[in-house]
């Protein structure tokens, strides 16, 4: 009975562990196309501290939707830049 359950999780270790290495080489989403710089100006970045933690979409001055698993306490809101430097940063809660 061990030796079962030890192989059916030794897989999902193993398919984990290949599943992370193939999106380390292609950061890309998935059928998604590139788009031109500043053609998506409601786009917003959602950061814990310094780091990406979601995106979102600004639906007014004071309004950002976002997923709900990207929910936290206070947020960085990084907007108004195509790089992760520059642009205007606004705290949130």
């Amino acid at each position: 009975m061990v030796a079962p359950l030890l192989i059916l999780l030794l897989s999902f270790a193993l398919g984990s562990a290949a599943q992370g290495a193939q999106g380390d080489e292609n950061l890309e989403i998935i059928d998604g196309v590139p788009c031109p710089r500043g053609s998506q100006p409601w786009q917003v970045a959602l950061r814990k501290g310094r780091q990406p933690h979601c995106g979102g979409v600004l639906l007014s001055e004071q309004w950002v939707l976002t997923a709900a698993r990207c929910m936290m306490n206070a947020y960085h809101v990084h907007m108004r830049s195509d790089r992760l430097v520059g642009g205007q940063n606004v705290k949130a809660t």
